[in-house]
This record gives structure tokens, sequence and C-alpha cells, in this order.
């Protein structure tokens, strides 16, 4: 995977199944895009992630992460998030634990802002762009998503 970011970054990704991945400022939309972006306060900030083919979702409370996927849920404690190497909460977030349902399974979400002119997928309106990317890395699942 290759990240590009205005700034100089570091990705580091540990056998933990922790992945970080730093971020730096970057611009909320590309020159002459227009397409538009939701405003957000932050990745420790966002509340609300998701996904297509398959669809899933990620809520973020104050207590929990939960993920949920056609029946299937995983939940971690919300332990408050951890900022990427180099970087704070504001522009990548990590969140992680053994997930409740299976405690054999680890549950990783990071949250970072997204590059050039936001994040969408296939299942959102054509134009429509989210502030924030998500990668969920849980046993052998590697996720992409968007967030608000």
């Amino acid at each position: 995977m290759r990240l590009s970011i205005s700034r100089s970054c570091a990705l580091a990704v540990s056998l933990t199944l922790a992945v970080v991945a730093c971020g730096g400022e970057s611009s909320n939309a590309e020159a002459g895009s227009t397409a538009e972006i939701k405003t957000a306060k932050g990745a420790n900030k966002v509340t609300t992630c998701h996904g297509a083919e398959p669809f899933w979702g990620i809520t973020i409370d104050d207590k929990t992460v939960k993920w949920e996927n056609a029946g299937q849920t995983r939940t971690i404690e919300n332990r408050g998030p951890q900022p990427a190497v180099n970087s704070s909460v504001e522009l990548a977030s990590l969140y992680q634990g053994r997930t409740t349902e299976d405690p054999n399974r680890f549950l990783n979400v990071i949250i970072k802002e997204a590059e050039g002119g936001g994040c969408s997928h296939t299942a959102m309106e054509e134009g429509d762009t989210l502030p924030y990317e998500v990668t969920i890395l849980s046993g052998t699942e590697l996720l992409f998503g968007c967030c608000q």
C-alpha cells in the first residue's frame, strides 16, 4: 500500500496487527475539483465509517468501537484513539483491541485524513466525498472505507 501525503510521513506495520499510518496537512479538495467535501473536526472525532462490497459499517462511541457486516459484529473497548507516529490524533487515529465476541481476534481501525479530493466508494452518490479514510484489519480481513 502506498500513501502519499503533502508532508513526509512513515508507515509502520507490526506483526501484532497494529497498523499505524501517519498523516500530514492536506488540502480538502484537488485543484479544479467540483466534489464537495463534508467537514469534520479531526480523525479522533469520527463516529461513523462505512464501506461497500461487502457493505459494512463502523460506529464509535465513548465506550466501544463496533464493526458490523451482514449479521457479523466485532466490538472492542474504546480506550481512546492512539495517534500515528509523528502525528496527532486529529490527523490519524488508531483504535485497537481484542474483540468481545472472540478474544482471540483483534480489530484494528485506522482513521486518517483523506487525500486530495476526499474519500468515496462505490455505494456513495457520484460527487459525494467524506473527509476521512478508514482502514480495518481483523484476522485476515483488510477493508477500506470512508468516514464522517
